[in-house]
């Protein structure tokens, strides 16, 4: 169970730099964990200039993120843009004009009682 909640805080830390780094460049975080039955989870939806930004947070402690880039498989992004079109109708009311789906990479470096990180977006 250990194993569990460390997954889980790693991955909210990697959620909190994305969302930072969005609100920093004027985006509006419009929702975060947003869940629809069984299909799954979108971790962030962004907005600016009337465009949606859909979200996927990979955190790593580290490693390079970039050896897990095909960790976004085809029926992952698959999940991502039907759960993006549910957000969109049902919370929304299809009020966007566009959307995006991103990948952010987060790679957390610790040392010595300390760290820093490095984030990618990447196009899905």
């Amino acid at each position: 169970m250990q194993e569990r909640k460390t997954y889980r805080t790693t991955g909210q830390i990697g959620e909190g730099i994305v969302v930072k780094m969005l609100r920093d460049r004027g985006f509006c975080i419009v929702a975060r964990n947003f869940r629809f039955k069984r299909l799954g989870e979108i971790d962030i939806f962004a907005s600016k200039d009337n465009c949606l930004y859909s979200i996927e947070v990979k955190t790593f402690i580290n490693t390079n993120p970039f050896l897990y880039q095909d960790k976004i498989d085809s029926a992952k992004i698959s999940r991502v843009v039907r759960l993006s079109e549910i957000y969109m109708k049902q919370v929304l009311c299809n009020k966007v004009g566009n959307i995006r789906y991103y990948t952010a990479f987060v790679q957390i470096i610790a040392f010595s009682g300390s760290s820093r990180y490095r984030c990618t977006f990447v196009p899905m």
